[in-house]
């Protein structure tokens, strides 16, 4: 690096006047004030740390790196997700790339059992305290309201999440913050694919600069960091445009191909990667007009980073010793600074000029036309230089108000920022109270539909009771009048079976009056013949016949009376029965 400090000596060295020294100094002079900025630049970008470079220095001081990679796009009881494992998949190889130990769990491999089995018990035993651990979550991300003033509960959902009963079957970040903190490793970053605002932590979106001391305190101190695709309310972008979604495109894209590295020292902390985030995933947001922005918090009060080296620092410690790979610090005006020493040495030194002036008149005339001749084409070579360092000039000038231009833009989005955060605090905060008042609206409103809910209620059992005990009437009515249809029924039955016995003992008394009358009439047929041949036994036959035919009698008349007997006995009963009917109804209707 060229000093101008150096150059002080020189122009001490005599006091000669001639041409040639003149134009050295001057020509020294301008290259001071050319080089000045390229010094200032040079010194900025090339930070080390015990001579090392930031890569080589951040390799050797962190040990073991690993990796637990959760994808979900196939939930058991919620809606899947775009993309979801394929991100997870290709954030683990490229973190395998890097020398990460990496588990993978994808799917039906996340249930909350096994998350917390690697995070709770695997992790525990195998972490030492130098390592690092590095936590990947694609998937759904819930909340439940918080008790009181205090803020809702996010919830990590594995694969077996129950929508209704979160505290139950997710893993909340309170629990996730107790998890990095029980692990013995140095750092932990967790790095959610969701867009999610609400932790209790430390919100991060200004970072220091880049200085050896800084270097230091970020290798060697503790680091709890949560990098979330977005913020509150927001939605994380996906589609095929990125074959995954925006936050990992830009994830892959800012690790895995250095990207991230925005200042060129070949590392890149959790810090600078999510301004390479930041800037980027909402950039591609907005030209879908959509709203996302990532969000970085710190868990805890530790001063430490979480630190990536790309692949291509990372797979060769000897050239990650510096960011352009070549082995030695990059300095944009080393080949400047070479060049231009190198024409100063093809000038010779003018002061060699009168160390070999040689005697003589003829030879002084000669050597004060080669002085002359020299200084003329040193003339032309300083107007050459002066015009170029004049547009060197000039072009730092332009470089400097651009740079200045930048800064005062920058400082005027940070003062638009804040406004819009103040805005955004004010309307918040009036949302809040809007929303208090909607809340207590509603919680009156609420009472009030309770209340008539309640009346309602009272009103429908009183209908339901008044329905009942009428559908309990109406049930009794038609048992009633349905014994009376069945009772009359088997009366007309009995009465029918009543007249067709008769018709039969009609019949049969008519049958009997027929077969008497011709019993009678073979009896005066044999009576005829019997009284020829004997009179007397005639006599006491027709006698006996007469005492058997009277006692015949008898008993016909004997049956026909217990018929008769049985017949009213059962219309009796018939009438009894009616009666006794018609009493239940008249009961009823009282």
């Amino acid at each position: 690096m060229f000093d101008r400090i150096l150059l002080h000596p020189i122009l001490r060295k005599g006091s000669l006047h001639s041409p040639g020294i003149l134009l050295l100094s001057f020509l020294l002079c301008s290259l001071t004030v050319w080089l000045l900025p390229i010094q200032t630049y040079a010194d900025t970008s090339s930070s080390t740390v015990n001579g090392k470079v930031p890569a080589q220095y951040i390799a050797e001081t962190q040990g073991k790196s690993w990796a637990v990679i959760i994808g979900i796009d196939k939930y058991l009881n919620l809606a899947g997700l775009a993309y979801a494992v394929d991100d997870a998949k290709s954030v683990a190889r490229m973190l395998g790339r890097q020398g990460f130990t990496v588990t993978s769990l994808y799917n039906t491999q996340a249930t909350k059992k096994a998350i917390l089995q690697e995070l709770r018990q695997n992790l525990v035993t195998q972490v030492q305290k130098n390592d690092r651990v590095l936590i990947f979550f694609a998937g759904h991300i819930g909340e439940t309201p918080g008790k009181g003033k205090q803020q809702p509960v996010g919830y990590m959902m594995p694969v077996d999440t129950e929508p209704g009963l979160l505290a139950d079957t997710a893993i909340s970040v309170d629990l996730l913050r107790e998890l990095s903190e029980s692990l013995p490793a140095k750092q932990v970053l967790f790095l959610i694919d969701i867009c999610y605002g609400g932790i209790a932590g430390r919100s991060q979106r200004s970072f220091p600069p880049m200085t050896s001391n800084y270097l230091k305190m970020i290798a060697s101190e503790p680091a709890r960091q949560l990098i979330t695709a977005g913020g509150t309310g927001q939605q994380a972008l996906a589609g095929p445009k990125w074959k995954h979604s925006v936050f990992t495109y830009y994830l892959l894209e800012g690790i895995g191909k250095g990207k991230g590295d925005l200042n060129g020292d070949g590392i890149i902390p959790a810090s600078e990667l999510f301004a390479f985030l930041d800037e980027h995933v909402q950039s591609a947001a907005l030209t879908h007009k959509h709203v996302q922005r990532p969000e970085m918090w710190g868990l805890s009060a530790d001063k430490g980073e979480f630190v990536f080296i790309p692949e291509k620092f990372s797979s060769n410690p000897q050239v990650a010793k510096t960011p352009n790979g070549q082995g030695k610090a990059s300095n944009p005006a080393a080949g400047t600074v070479e060049t231009i020493v190198g024409l100063l040495k093809s000038f010779g030194n003018p002061l060699d000029v009168f160390n070999n002036v040689p005697s003589g008149k003829s030879e002084q005339a000669n050597a004060q036309k080669t002085v002359e001749e020299e200084a003329a084409a040193l003339e032309a070579e300083r107007e050459k230089f002066e015009l170029q360092a004049l547009q060197s000039l000039k072009e730092q000038r332009q470089r400097e108000k651009d740079l200045q231009a930048q800064l005062a833009e920058a400082q005027r989005l940070a003062a638009e920022e804040e406004r819009r955060r103040v805005a955004a605090e004010q309307a918040r905060q009036e949302q809040e109270a809007l929303l208090a008042q909607q809340q207590a609206a509603l919680k009156a409103e609420q009472a009030r539909l309770a209340a008539e809910e309640k009346q309602r209620q009272l009103a429908l059992a009183q209908l339901a009771e008044a329905q009942r005990l009428a559908a309990e009437e109406e049930r009794r009515r038609v048992a009633a009048e349905q014994a009376r249809q069945e009772q009359e029924a088997l009366l007309a039955q009995q009465q029918a079976a009543l007249k067709a016995q008769q018709a039969k003992l009609a019949a049969e008394e008519e049958r009997r009056k027929q077969l008497l009358a011709q019993q009678e009439r073979e009896f005066q047929t044999q009576l005829a013949i019997a009284q020829r041949m004997v009179a007397e036994e005639e006599r006491r036959r027709v006698e006996a016949e007469k005492a058997r035919l009277a006692a015949e009698e008898q008993k016909r008349k004997q049956l026909l009376a217990e018929r008769e007997l049985t017949r009213q006995t059962q219309l009796a009963e018939a009438r009894r029965m009616a009666e006794e009917q018609a009493r239940i109804e008249a009961e009823e209707q009282r």
